[in-house]
């Protein structure tokens, strides 16, 4: 019986001491940054079907702080549409809403043909993103929402297209 116990034990600290080696290297590679979410995932700029972010931009100057962020649309839904306002809430405590709207609310809507592609420069309320994001590989995230409408409709019938923009400050 003492034999089988020394064996049983010898196997637990071979296996326990690899997998303390394992642990010190995978802490290690999360110290020093290799390991973290925010290098390893892509920049993305998701929208609901029919409504395409084709493009996007996100830049700061580095004496004021401010920013824009610059999306362009692809509109694929079929027929011609207006977009009325574009948000882009910040998920975070680093990150700042910005909004597009047009110069005349209502009747200054953006036309979007079908199959055509628009820009927009969300920087309406300035836009605040701080420039120590600038040059560095950290993403950040908004949440994006597009208030649309048919164009041979009314801004009586908007709709809403919800979406998500990670992107690097440059």
């Amino acid at each position: 019986m003492i034999k089988r116990a020394q064996a049983a034990m010898e196997f637990l600290m071979t296996y326990g001491w690899a997998i303390l080696v394992v642990l010190v290297v995978i802490g290690a590679l999360a110290y020093f940054g290799i390991l973290n979410p925010a290098t390893l995932l892509p920049e993305r700029c998701e929208i609901q079907m029919g409504i395409q972010c084709a493009d996007h931009l996100v830049n700061t100057t580095t004496a004021t702080n401010v920013g824009r962020i610059v999306l362009k649309i692809e509109n694929g839904r079929g027929t011609d549409i207006k977009v009325a306002r574009i948000t882009a809430n910040g998920t975070s405590a680093s990150t700042a809403d910005c909004s597009w709207l047009p110069t005349v609310p209502g009747t200054g809507d953006a036309l979007i043909l079908n199959g055509a592609s628009y820009k927009f420069k969300l920087n309406r309320s300035g836009c605040p993103i701080e420039s120590v994001y600038k040059g560095k590989n950290t993403k950040l995230k908004w949440d994006l929402a597009i208030k649309w409408y048919d164009a041979d409709s009314t801004s009586s019938f908007t709709h809403t297209a919800k979406g998500q923009l990670m992107a690097v400050v440059e």
